[in-house]
């Protein structure tokens, strides 16, 4: 739905306006001592918290553009990112499993069953006991802390042009500094598009700066994917399945849970023969899937209610 919104209010606007605003987005929009507001030509997830929270001027109702204040000082603007903290505290690593539509797009590429590419080269042992390729000790350490340089390079660069981290990915940006466009629409292609069809893996959730930021609370989140030991008969199915790399033999055996990087998509759930796996409240033995996957839906129709608003608005003029 984000993806149909985003191309519907694209085509309503046209390529020629959408250059055009581009090229006055950043004077109006960023940078100190100007106005701090801009035409917000396409939903935005950084503006919506500013929508919830009546810190947003919208223009006429036929208008596709809103003008949004940006926060004017530091209390304003930790109020702002009130949503998006709370949404990474409850949530963790499932934001990327449940709620990020870039997630989303990166498990629509993932289909067949088989995978034509195993990457051996990037994992601890690329080979299980009967010699098959198969990577049961999941990727070496200093490939799953790629994503941790990306944020903390990405980090000096928001705070040295004094931009959202978000706004880094932003299409405006990309249309605006075209090499830079260039290198990620690349980076987008293969991490997003090509590799989680050859491997079955999703690669973007591996080296996503937003996924590093996040892995900073997973710690205290309240929901985690929990593994009986006792009752788990070694199968490995749910380490074939996991498409994050996230559990490992040693992690069965060591902890009974996946690692950092677990989404809790709960493909491991589905797939054990024995039902050993769930999604439990941590600290507890309560099951969490009826309380987290409600919670998920309700909390993805919060941030992408403008999209879905936009194309029903937007779509039928299209058509007519």
């Amino acid at each position: 739905m984000t993806w149909i919104g985003f191309f519907a209010i694209l085509a309503y606007v046209g390529i020629s306006n959408m250059f055009v605003w581009v090229g006055s987005h950043l004077k109006v929009y960023y940078w100190a001592g100007l106005p701090s507001y801009g035409t917000m030509l396409i939903p935005c997830t950084r503006a919506l918290p500013e929508v919830m929270l009546g810190l947003a001027m919208f223009g006429e109702v036929k208008s596709v553009g809103a003008l949004v204040n940006l926060p004017s000082n530091v209390q304003t603007g930790i109020f702002v990112i009130v949503p998006f903290m709370i949404t990474a505290l409850v949530f963790g690593r499932g934001f990327c499993g449940w709620i990020c539509y870039f997630g989303g797009t990166v498990e629509a590429c993932r289909t067949g069953k088989k995978p034509r590419w195993v990457l051996s080269s990037l994992m601890k042992s690329p080979m299980d006991q009967k010699g098959n390729p198969i990577p049961l000790d999941g990727l070496r350490e200093d490939v799953k802390d790629v994503k941790y340089g990306i944020a903390v390079a990405l980090l000096l660069i928001v705070f040295s042009i004094s931009a959202p981290l978000v706004c880094t990915f932003c299409y405006v940006w990309l249309m605006q500094y075209i090499w830079l466009g260039a290198a990620v629409i690349l980076i987008f292609v293969l991490f997003v598009l090509v590799l989680p069809y050859m491997t079955k893996k999703r690669w973007w959730c591996l080296i996503c700066p937003a996924s590093a930021l996040i892995n900073c609370i997973e710690g205290i989140t309240p929901f985690r994917v929990k593994i009986d030991k006792e009752r788990c008969i070694k199968c490995h199915a749910c380490i074939r399945e996991c498409p994050m790399y996230a559990i490992t033999k040693e992690s069965i055996e060591a902890s009974g849970k996946p690692n950092i990087d677990c989404i809790k998509c709960g493909k491991c759930i589905e797939v054990c023969p024995v039902e050993c796996i769930d999604l439990n409240i941590r600290g507890t033995k309560l099951q969490g899937r009826s309380w987290f996957i409600p919670l998920a839906i309700g909390t993805a129709a919060s941030w992408y209610v403008w999209f879905v608003v936009m194309a029903m608005q937007i779509i039928p003029s299209l058509i007519h």
